[in-house]
């Protein structure tokens, strides 16, 4: 035998009529922070004001030299209050400033979804540049040069280093 129950006989959220939000306190901070910067850069940019934070991030994009070479200008942003809570505050910030801020917001929002990637680098100078920039891909199936981003796939790696180590013995005997 099924019963059924209404809607109204489940227990309300104290205080309040409404569902509490399903969004958790740091997520829900970090895309307010994302907007407000995201739509801060956007707008000093010519040309309509986007209307999501999408858009915004499309125009920042596209004219991100624009607002790299923004001169110093006054913002007025949240901040801390020394006795607790956040006030209006005034800051000066250029564009670097802004895209900087950007990218912090950018690596908050993988570390919080958890899809930062570690790299890990050889102790081998790449072949090409001489640099040690050579950077082993997450599977094991590449290794790039962050220096100057040529690729090898594992097997023409192996076969280059063993080249390589093969001619450092020549040298040293």
């Amino acid at each position: 035998m099924c019963e059924e129950r209404s809607a109204t006989a489940d227990p309300k959220v104290s205080g309040s009529t409404e569902l509490p939000i399903p969004i958790p306190l740091g997520i829900d901070s970090l895309i307010t922070e994302f907007n407000e910067e995201a739509a801060r850069w956007s707008r000093r940019l010519q040309g309509d004001d986007p209307y999501s934070v999408d858009a915004c991030l499309t125009k920042i994009c596209v004219h991100l030299g624009t607002i790299v070479d923004m001169p110093e200008r006054q913002f007025t942003i949240w901040a801390p209050h020394p006795d607790g809570g956040d006030g209006f505050t005034t800051t000066l910030l250029d564009g670097v400033d802004g895209i900087l801020r950007l990218a912090r917001l950018h690596h908050r929002a993988q570390a919080l979804l958890g899809v930062v990637e570690t790299t890990t680098f050889l102790s081998d100078p790449c072949p090409h540049c001489a640099r040690k920039a050579l950077a082993v891909s997450k599977d094991q199936e590449r290794v790039t040069c962050k220096g100057c981003r040529i690729v090898w796939d594992k097997s023409h790696f192996a076969l280059l280093s063993n080249v390589l180590d093969f001619e450092r013995k020549t040298v040293a005997a």
